[in-house]
């Protein structure tokens, strides 16, 4: 059995590995008290006066109560964050990271307003959302046999959050899909109908905290992508599509 959880563990890619180890780590600690929770939510005195930088961090990975719903976010979290980092931003890690940062910090922003203290489902969001317009025409198979488009999974989902939660709508979620799509607008679809380059270029310094291996990767699928762009050259390729998912 260990070895099993090892074998799987071994494939999961690396953004999705931290993502959903710190998710569940925290959120556990957090439940089970091994941590008393209030040091690990958003609390802007003690961030700033007291000097708690850690909470923004926690905060971000923490979802909540151990409950069903956390189960779920981390089933979600899992699949299509594997499915984005492996099609979508295949070969491009780097990029991904700094797509989560994004939509990380402006769930933050979006917290300091609303008063939310904790972010975790609103990345969990984000990355859902991102996966939907990459991947909007995918079919995809929901809950008791529902099959839908890609593009209409981030309501899908919160529509199951407003059932689950006694009729309140999950409007964190949706803040989570706001920032995602700035991200997407800003960095996909403005430079496409501009025709210019996008202006959420990933900072080098990502690229190299990354393992070797992997910032090998991200140096191959560059030098890929700028032989596609030289004139006369016929662009191979693409975003991977991928195919359906199945849930439940």
């Amino acid at each position: 059995m260990d070895r099993e959880i090892r074998n799987w563990w071994s494939t999961v890619p690396y953004i999705t590995k931290w993502l959903f180890a710190s998710m569940a780590i925290v959120t556990v600690a957090s439940g089970m008290n091994i941590f008393k929770p209030y040091y690990l939510i958003l609390d802007w005195p003690s961030t700033f006066k007291q000097l708690q930088i850690w909470r923004p961090f926690t905060a971000t990975a923490h979802l909540g109560p151990l409950n069903f719903s956390f189960l779920i976010h981390l089933v979600f979290l899992y699949r299509y964050s594997c499915s984005l980092e492996i099609g979508s931003y295949a070969g491009r890690t780097a990029d991904y990271l700094y797509a989560c940062i994004i939509c990380a910090v402006l769930n933050i922003v979006s917290a300091f307003f609303m008063g939310y203290r904790i972010t975790g489902s609103m990345l969990i969001m984000s990355i859902i959302y991102i996966w939907s317009r990459y991947n909007a025409d995918t079919i995809v198979s929901f809950f008791f046999g529902i099959k839908f488009k890609g593009v209409y999974l981030p309501w899908a989902m919160m529509a199951i959050s407003f059932l689950s939660g006694g009729g309140h709508f999950p409007f964190d979620e949706f803040l989570g899909c706001i920032s995602a799509h700035v991200y997407y607008y800003v960095n996909d679809v403005y430079p496409r109908v501009h025709g210019t380059t996008s202006y959420l270029k990933t900072p080098s310094f990502l690229k190299n905290v990354l393992p070797a291996e992997i910032q090998e990767q991200q140096r191959a699928r560059e030098a890929e992508e700028r032989r596609a762009q030289r004139p006369g050259t016929r662009a191979q390729g693409g975003y991977n599509w991928g195919t359906g998912h199945a849930l439940g």
